[in-house]
């Protein structure tokens, strides 16, 4: 990951990939050239993102969620969604977030989410992430930063 500021926008566009073997990109989860677009958005949390956590009155949410009809649950969950693509905010994991392992990369945060749609497939219907520890996003050290992804 390469940090950009303003000046090196207008940088000649790298275009000629012909130096990348085409066995190479049979195995990505990327089918084609993509492009994501982006609009901002308020994100209320996600229920497995491991900085995010909810407490209804000393009840966790799964405890929380069982008290309720099925239009009710489906509101919750509505509202605590946390997939799509998205540039920050709070993450979707299909499994775990890597970040309640602890360690070194317990304080991290996402700057990037990826999921699957009609054009992007991480495994079984997976969802990938760029994580960086935010005293290196201060400091505009991406090298730093990690990618992560699971699947169903």
């Amino acid at each position: 990951m390469i940090y950009w500021d303003a000046e090196d926008l207008d940088r000649e566009i790298k275009t000629d990939f012909s130096f990348i073997r085409q066995e190479a990109l049979e195995e990505i989860p990327i089918y084609e050239v993509l492009r994501l677009t982006f609009s901002k958005a308020v994100d209320h949390g996600g229920l497995t993102d491991e900085s995010f956590d909810v407490d209804f009155n000393g009840l966790g949410v799964w405890d929380f969620e069982e008290t309720l009809n099925e239009m009710e649950q489906s509101l919750l969950m509505d509202y605590f969604d946390a997939d799509g693509h998205k540039l920050g905010g709070y993450a979707s994991f299909t499994q775990s977030d890597p970040r309640s392992y602890g360690g070194r990369n317990r304080h991290d945060f996402q700057i990037l989410q990826m999921d699957t749609d009609e054009h992007l497939m991480f495994g079984d219907s997976g969802i990938a992430h760029v994580f960086i520890n935010p005293s290196d996003l201060e400091r505009r050290q991406f090298e730093k930063a990690y990618f992560y992804w699971d699947c169903c």
